[in-house]
């Protein structure tokens, strides 16, 4: 079944991951938004692998793909209900789960690893392969050990800090905070000039040859990054294909806020949605002040 704008239909069956305890940080954070009256809690769990560990997964095979002080950013986005707004966690027993619904994290680590290298083998053609919808966190909290009814997306990234000369020689899965600003409003601007001196089929050509599956850096404010890339153009993609759509980074901590736009049921383009970012409610189990 193909999933339409609003949906989503997982990969079934769906593994389960336990994220306590695990030779890398975990960062919890809980962000909540209040759109057309209707309230929604989304929760992002990131995982940030240091280049250590990076190289141990990789072996002689490390200076092929990666660099030192490079980082891989697992992220699971537990999405909510779309009826209720709400996730539900739910006690379990991860000794109850059978060998085939259970995902060893260090399996988890070697996915990313090898999806990344593939992805940069051929840049634009591995763009779904760096989301998966099958995995589901399990998590340790008050005693208990906790995991999830709703979809979870969860997206690999490359974080690396490298000077471009320009933000198109970036790629669609890494995160570089280094990279210079380019905002959907010029992005439209050379989409418009194209258009002007080319045909319709050639500007389209263009633009899916040098501005698609890019991740650009849209904005800088202290120590958050807000990344975007071109809306996905099939309707019936799926959320594996559009991810996150626009979101905001902050070093060390991961993906702090994003917008689904995709799954919320917003017609997004291009990094120019209205729908405001999820805030920050609760970091590692921390409750934040409201502003």
């Amino acid at each position: 079944m193909i999933a339409g704008y609003g949906q989503s239909y997982p990969t079934f069956p769906r593994q389960y991951v336990l994220l306590h305890q695990v030779p890398a940080a975990v960062h919890h954070v809980v962000t909540e938004r209040t759109t057309n009256g209707k309230h929604y809690r989304l929760e992002l769990l990131n995982v940030l692998l240091p280049t250590s560990q990076i190289q141990q997964l990789q072996g002689d095979h490390f200076g092929a793909t990666y660099q030192l002080k490079d980082q891989i950013l697992i992220t699971l986005g537990v999405l909510p209900d779309l009826q209720t707004g709400e996730i539900a966690w739910v006690p379990i027993n991860p000794d109850t789960l059978g060998k085939q619904r259970e995902l060893a994290s260090t399996a988890l680590f070697q996915n990313a690893c090898d999806r990344i290298a593939a992805y940069k083998k051929r840049p634009g053609f591995y763009g779904c392969k760096l989301r998966r919808d099958d995995v589901v966190p399990i998590v340790f909290r008050n005693g208990r050990y906790w995991t999830c009814r709703n979809t979870v997306l969860t997206e690999y990234f490359l974080v690396r800090t490298q000077p471009l000369t320009t933000p198109f020689q970036n790629d669609g899965l890494t995160i570089n905070t280094a990279a210079p600003l380019f905002t959907a409003v010029e992005l439209s601007q050379l989409m418009q000039n194209e258009r002007q001196l080319k045909s319709p089929r050639d500007a389209a050509e263009y633009f899916f040859q040098n501005y698609d599956k890019k991740l650009f850096l849209g904005k800088r404010s202290q120590q958050t990054y807000e990344f975007w890339e071109p809306a996905y153009m099939i309707a019936d993609a799926g959320i594996t294909c559009t991810g996150a759509e626009e979101f905001r980074y902050q070093p060390n901590l991961g993906i702090i806020s994003g917008k689904y736009s995709f799954y919320f049921n917003y017609q997004w383009v291009a990094g120019q949605s209205k729908t405001p970012f999820f805030t920050v409610t609760e970091l590692d189990g921390k409750k934040l002040p409201k502003h």
